[in-house]
């Protein structure tokens, strides 16, 4: 009898880890779709600022863009070399 009792303490314990397993497994879910909706924001919010960043900006021809961010000097002086003194100018 005293088996009995025992393996009926086991079976309530796994029932109860098994309602805990699918309690974490909701959880986990739940927070799985709100990083992925995070990023997304992240993502979109990052391009519009990035977009927004760019729009008062001239992209001027014969002037290569340059990734290391030149300064306003540098800049400057491509502008006045490539609009301003250029004789040839179309």
């Amino acid at each position: 009898m005293n088996q009995a009792k025992e393996i009926q303490t086991l079976k309530d314990e796994m029932t109860k880890r098994d309602i805990t397993i699918e309690h974490l497994n909701a959880d986990n879910k739940c927070l799985t779709d709100r990083i992925r909706a995070d990023e997304d924001y992240v993502d979109k919010t990052t391009n519009k600022l990035e977009q927004d960043g760019r729009r008062n900006n001239i992209r001027i021809p014969g002037v290569s863009g340059d990734a290391n961010r030149q300064s306003s000097e540098t800049t400057t002086s491509l502008f006045i070399n490539t609009i301003i003194l250029r004789e040839n100018w179309p």
